[in-house]
């Protein structure tokens, strides 16, 4: 025992065991004792920890039993110390690693709830994007066939100046419209999410369904279509974004012409109604 405690033979024997092992009032092993020589009854404490100097923790289990005097009553006690480091040190490892496990098995399910909902955000940032380039690639369609017609036009022969100047105001516009639809293409971050931006002007009305009757006059003038506008006598001043809404009623304009049939009347009107107004396309 002096060796297991690392303490010579003179400081234990004829000491009290508190003496001998000072953490056994801390562990419990002080109870038990008085325990068993009270009742009689043996009990055991399993793998307690043992302070001491060395680096590695050292655990001792412990035994008791009764002494019996003559009465058959405890006159003493007996114990056994056993070093269980070996034991306690595999069960906290068996311990620490079930522990382990268990945190990892709690990782696993959070990373595949965390893929699981990645690759559903992935599958909408796909959709939101296959649906803004389609989007837009149907509209760059328009400015194009517009340009397209007013090129056309100019290299015909007979055309005059006031004609020509027009025709040369319109590509203007259809070719501001076409860089803005093209930066639109560009921008990768609303590519991701579908989304369009609005840039909010003041703007005229009247402009506005000028440029829309500009990119739709090719597929008018294909289907030979008449196209009548009325506007109020004043100005109609908008705080809007001027190339969305030249689409909106460019879309219209096209679906008159395109399902009207061949020779049919468009007529294209705006009415004021308050502090609004209404556009109205009827074919």
């Amino acid at each position: 025992f002096a060796r297991l405690v690392g303490r010579g033979r003179r400081d234990l024997v004829g000491r009290p065991f508190a003496e001998a092992v000072p953490e056994g009032d801390d562990n419990g092993c002080l109870a038990l004792l008085g325990r068993v020589f009270r009742t009689g009854a043996p009990e055991t404490l399993e793998e307690q920890e043992h302070r001491h100097a060395g680096p590695r923790p050292v655990y001792w289990s412990y035994s008791v039993w009764a002494i019996l005097g003559e009465d058959d009553r405890p006159a003493g006690v007996m114990i056994q110390v056993t070093d269980a480091t070996e034991t306690a040190v595999f069960r906290r490892q068996a311990v620490a690693m079930n522990e382990a496990l268990l945190v990892s098995a709690a990782r696993q399910h959070e990373l595949a709830a965390a893929a699981e909902s990645l690759g559903v955000r992935l599958q909408a940032a796909v959709q939101s994007r296959d649906y803004f380039l389609a989007m837009l690639s149907h509209e760059l369609r328009n400015p194009l066939a517009a340009m397209a017609s007013g090129l056309h036009l100019l290299k015909s022969p007979g055309v005059g100046p006031a004609a020509a100047e027009q025709t040369r105001a319109m590509l203007g516009r259809q070719s501001k419209q076409l860089v803005r639809l093209v930066d639109d293409l560009l921008d990768v971050s609303r590519i991701s999410t579908g989304k369009l931006e609005l840039h909010k002007e003041r703007v005229v009305l009247a402009a506005v369904l000028r440029d829309a009757v500009d990119a739709s006059r090719p597929l008018i003038d294909k289907g030979g279509h008449e196209l009548t506008v009325a506007m109020p006598a004043d100005p109609v001043l908008l705080d809007a974004d001027p190339a969305r809404l030249a689409q909106v009623f460019l879309n219209l304009l096209n679906n008159a012409a395109k399902y009207s049939e061949p020779g049919g009347f468009i007529r294209l009107s705006a009415v004021r109604d308050g502090g609004e107004v209404v556009v109205s396309v009827r074919d």
